[in-house]
């Protein structure tokens, strides 16, 4: 029977957190979780607009080399944001469970 072998295609990744955390620890992980989306979607939704506001028919109406860099800065940012959260809560993680 295939469902077993598969049914983490279908499984809410969330309710695989381990049981044996306490609630507070849930909700954190979870706002932690929404957090790195929500900060994930804003960069490439900054991506797009930055590539349509350099992309107008009219040059005076696109988007200034400065502006762009700068915006870049700050997507840059964000993404390294993500990345040490990311890194960080592997790492407590792994302190957690060799604790």
């Amino acid at each position: 029977m295939a469902i077993p072998e598969r049914i983490i295609e279908i499984v809410d990744l969330r309710l695989l957190i381990p049981s044996t955390i306490d609630e507070q620890e849930r909700r954190r992980v979870r706002r932690q979780q929404n957090m790195e989306e929500n900060l994930s979607e804003e960069c490439v939704a900054s991506f797009a607009r930055i590539g349509v506001a350099c992309s107008q028919e009219i040059a005076n109406e696109r988007m200034s080399i400065k502006d762009v860099i700068s915006e870049l800065h700050a997507i840059k940012q964000a993404m390294l944001l993500i990345t040490s959260i990311v890194n960080c809560d592997d790492n407590s993680q792994q302190q957690h469970t060799f604790s």
